[in-house]
């Protein structure tokens, strides 16, 4: 799976020939198809060796303030101009000798057409430029390093591979993610409220915003958070364990839709403890619920680890209804419909919605009014999944709730819903109607912005694959779209 990062869908051809020697990145060495076909990628590697990305986040940022120059066709004295500055002091910038002002960014940002990219890798080197030490090639006595020197290498590492459009490195997210665990029993001090804010920021954000900007904007609230943790006394520490949990199932979810299914099931770990740690019942149940339903998404899932997940949520829930117990039973639902476990119940369509409808209408009232993030559960999601578990368990108006369900997302409303609702359809149509399911497949997703097609969405394809007669499997659109999403 080719994943594209930060809205570098205008880049669709990555070549990365650069290897990662110690701690050393070679930015541009990168094939980059630019917005008029000529591959500019050789070309920008030549021209690059008077700037060298790896001595520190800002000359990082330096260079790929450079590469967006390039890929937009600009001279220097071009894009001096349009922005009103002269020659000398954007060739500073780009040179790493100091780091652009935020309202600059945002101007060459909007320049470039990059799509906020500029703006989230500025918030980063900002964070890895606040850690002490100068240059990336640290020499430590015993051969141990300091932490924030490493974390500062880790966030110019990311900041590194997701400027050349790459996938995000696993191991540098591990880095700071085994730090967050090794806080959550520490002890610190930190503004609890704005920490609450900001992940309730974030719950909203991955809704509506391409998971790779996603990861981009909570990176740099995760360091923070974590080094909170570090710092903060007994008094307010469980809500920053708290808030921390909330960052981590988000970030799994986000790395889930990039297509990195191991790791995030480590962030979803570090999310279990985080939530145990902070003592909250209802999250401790919604990240063990969320997780089962989200795995479901994942290819290859194992239908025992959802159950466990689900079971363990709605033993915790002590027969409470809440959103996490809500997610538990989506879970349990679609390993039921699709992959049914020997020695659990087969549930039937009346049963999978009976009981969904049972925990929707015992939900406390301020899980209902949230409309906003997404722990909430307003009328608008339990008729949208609803839908979803009509067309999995076999329910006989599905393709009528399906039709609904557009109605209500609007022509204007989310570009993910209503592509993931037409694949839907298309799982039904495919059956009678295969030539007119796989074209309305076909049509819905490339109409989906490269940026928004995730996993959730290709997991639809993936259904619709299945559900496809075999004597339909030759035709075009069958090619197309396994093209499409290999």
């Amino acid at each position: 799976m080719t994943l594209v990062f930060f809205g570098l869908a205008r880049a669709p051809s990555h070549d990365i020939i650069g290897a990662l020697q110690g701690v050393r990145i070679d930015l541009f060495l990168a094939k980059v198809d630019g917005k008029n076909g000529k591959n500019r990628g050789e070309d920008v590697a030549r021209r690059q060796g008077d700037i060298d990305p790896s001595k520190s986040p800002t000359h990082a940022f330096g260079g790929v303030l450079r590469r967006w120059r390039d890929l937009c066709g600009l001279s220097v004295r071009e894009a001096a101009g349009q922005m009103m500055i002269t020659d000398s002091v954007l060739s500073r910038w780009e040179h790493g000798e100091r780091l652009p002002p935020k309202d600059k960014v945002t101007l060459l940002d909007q320049l470039y057409n990059a799509d906020g990219v500029l703006v989230a890798l500025r918030q980063v080197v900002s964070v890895a430029e606040g850690a002490p030490g100068s240059t990336l090639e640290v020499r430590v006595p015993n051969g141990r390093d300091d932490g924030d020197d490493m974390e500062r290498r880790t966030v110019l590492q990311l900041l590194t591979a997701m400027s050349v459009g790459a996938a995000v490195p696993v191991g540098a997210l591990e880095i700071i993610r085994d730090g967050f665990d090794k806080s959550v029993d520490a002890t610190g001090d930190y503004s609890l409220a704005d920490w609450e804010a900001a992940a309730y920021q974030a719950a909203f954000d991955i809704r509506v915003k391409p998971p790779t900007d996603f990861i981009a904007g909570l990176l740099p609230d995760f360091v923070d958070i974590r080094k909170a943790l570090e710092a903060r006394p007994e008094s307010d520490r469980a809500g920053l364990q708290r808030v921390g949990s909330q960052f981590a199932a988000l970030m799994a979810m986000a790395l889930v839709e990039t297509g990195q299914f191991a790791e995030a099931r480590r962030w979803w770990r570090s999310s279990r403890t985080a939530a145990d740690a902070s003592g909250d019942l209802d999250l401790r149940v919604w990240v063990r619920g969320r997780q089962a339903a989200i795995e479901t998404d994942m290819p290859g899932y194992t239908a025992p680890l959802v159950l466990r997940l689900a079971q363990e949520a709605e033993h915790l829930s002590g027969g409470r209804s809440s959103v996490g117990v809500a997610e538990a039973w989506i879970g349990r639902s679609v390993v039921m419909a699709l992959s049914p476990v020997p020695g659990e119940p087969v549930l039937s369509a009346e049963r999978v919605l009976g009981r969904y409808d049972e925990i929707g209408a015992e939900l406390p009232e301020f899980a209902i009014r949230e409309t906003k993030a997404i722990w909430g559960w307003p009328s608008e999601r339990h008729f949208g999944t609803r839908t979803n578990l009509s067309v999995l368990s076999g329910a006989d108006d599905a393709y009528d709730q399906l039709a609904r369900k557009l109605e209500t997302i609007g022509v204007g409303g989310d570009q993910r819903a209503i592509t993931a609702t037409r694949l839907a359809q298309s799982t039904l149509l495919v059956k009678e109607r295969p030539t007119e399911g796989l074209d309305q497949a076909l049509q819905a997703y490339t109409a989906l912005p490269a940026e928004h097609r995730t996993t959730t969405i290709k997991w639809w394809i993936d259904h619709l694959m299945r559900q496809t007669p075999d004597h339909a499997r030759a035709l075009p659109a069958v090619q197309e779209l396994k093209a499409l999403t290999a």
